[in-house]
């Protein structure tokens, strides 16, 4: 991870004005190292629930720079980016409830870019599971079809879900194992630990983010990145499953 931030830090990209799949792609990348980062101080100190729950966010990056990148990646791209409007001009409905007398801070041009988007919620006007689910239009599995990423969305997705919402799924380490014997403390601790699923999966999450945000900006992956995938996916399995 430090050596993939080092990296782009020193390709100095500097995003073209009217270009949007740069300025999201270096956006996205960016962001999922961050999580990365915040994943890794959380699993050391010892909230390992937590971190893998964030760990839902790295797999979203995941599958939406994935669906900008697979195919008219400069149109998803607007699409993605614009939704700043949307999400804006659905904030400023409530401004009335919640502020009487204040007018609504809209402009012609945000309430313009708002308009092709029919969801408040959904960037692409899609359910999550879509943008997953494509097909891919580069990589192949082993039988020679187009790659989806389905355990990523059918397990992990779905899984660290339950530690984001949360579920009862999500409290395991924090509920009585006795009740009617034991007294209750906060975090008791004596659940599963999700420390080590949680390293594998960030790493092969972020690796993921790292191949999409390179057919993103049309650059080939560093030759370095591609050399250490083998060797840190070896010692993962070997040191976290």
């Amino acid at each position: 991870m430090v050596y993939a931030k080092a990296t782009l830090n020193e390709t100095s990209y500097y995003p073209p004005l009217n270009l949007y799949r740069y300025t999201v792609g270096l956006g996205l990348y960016s962001k999922a190292i961050t999580v990365v980062e915040a994943i890794l101080v959380l699993l050391d100190a010892d909230f390992t629930d937590e971190a893998f729950g964030m760990l839902r966010t790295l797999i979203d990056i995941y599958f939406t720079l994935r669906f900008i990148t697979n195919k008219d990646t400069e149109a998803r791209a607007k699409l993605y980016y614009n939704f700043f409007a949307k999400a804006h001009t659905e904030r400023q409905k409530l401004v009335p409830a919640y502020w009487p007398g204040k007018l609504p801070k809209n402009t012609p041009r945000l309430l313009q870019l708002a308009m092709p988007y029919t969801h408040p919620h959904r960037w692409s006007g899609k359910p999550m599971k879509d943008l997953a689910l494509e097909p891919d239009a580069v990589e192949v599995d082993q039988s020679g079809n187009p790659f989806v990423p389905k355990a990523s969305y059918e397990w992990m997705f779905a899984l660290t879900s339950h530690y984001v919402h949360p579920s009862i799924v999500a409290l395991d380490n924090h509920l009585v194992l006795r009740p009617g014997h034991d007294n209750f403390v906060v975090r008791p601790g004596h659940g599963r630990t999700l420390s080590n699923i949680t390293a594998y999966f960030a790493a092969i999450h972020l690796y993921f983010v790292i191949l999409s945000f390179y057919r993103c900006m049309g650059d080939a992956v560093p030759r370095r990145l591609e050399r250490l995938a083998a060797p840190l996916f070896a010692h993962l399995v070997a040191r976290h499953l």
